[in-house]
């Protein structure tokens, strides 16, 4: 697969989805600041998550190792970041499934820039990108200033059962969701690609 960001509608059936969100539900319950934007942790190799999604992303995705997997308890929309830097040696790619949004419409933004550590902003060059209204209400939550050093790649709508994902070089953020719902729940693994051997 060579796409830096892929949809697949109906990646989970319906009984793995629910078999999902008892996972997700039952990990939210256990830590102690859920009720604070985070991710709680899990061990992917020993997990109900990997019987369920595994053989699906393996038909789909590079050669991968699961470097990070965790529940993402949403409550206040993420800025403009990547993904790259979390110590494995090759980021390949994030994916995410949308475990609970309440159903409302709700995104992650992709931008087509990279970055490679907090300071992205330092690495790019001033775009004057002209956003549309839509495209600014989903990004009322971000710095206009910031909105400056980038352009649209993807608008990637949640849906249950639905995966979503992304090269983790790439720039990408929460819509404002506050805008539709309280608070949302996902899944989300960080993904290095294997070396060939």
């Amino acid at each position: 697969m060579n796409e830096d960001t892929i949809e697949i509608e109906n990646f989970l059936n319906n009984n793995d989805f629910e078999l999902l969100k008892q996972f997700s539900n039952k990990l939210i319950s256990q830590a102690t600041a859920s009720s604070k934007n985070g991710t709680i942790g899990f061990v992917y190799e020993k997990s109900l998550i990997k019987k369920l999604i595994d053989h699906k992303l393996r038909k789909i995705l590079k050669p991968f190792s699961v470097h990070r997997s965790m529940i993402l308890n949403e409550i206040s929309p993420w800025a403009i970041h990547t993904d790259w830097h979390k110590g494995d040696k090759n980021p390949y790619f994030a994916v995410l499934l949308p475990i609970d949004f309440n159903d409302k419409n709700t995104h992650t933004i992709v931008f087509n820039e990279t970055g490679y550590d907090d300071d992205w902003k330092e690495t790019q060059t001033l775009k004057n990108t002209i956003w549309s209204n839509q495209e600014l209400q989903l990004l009322s939550h971000i710095n206009k200033s910031n909105l400056q050093y980038v352009t649209l790649n993807k608008t990637l709508k949640w849906m249950s059962r639905k995966l979503i994902g992304w090269d983790r070089k790439l720039l990408h953020c929460s819509d404002n969701f506050i805008n539709e719902t309280e608070k949302k729940t996902a899944l989300v693994l960080f993904l290095s690609e294997n070396e060939e051997v």
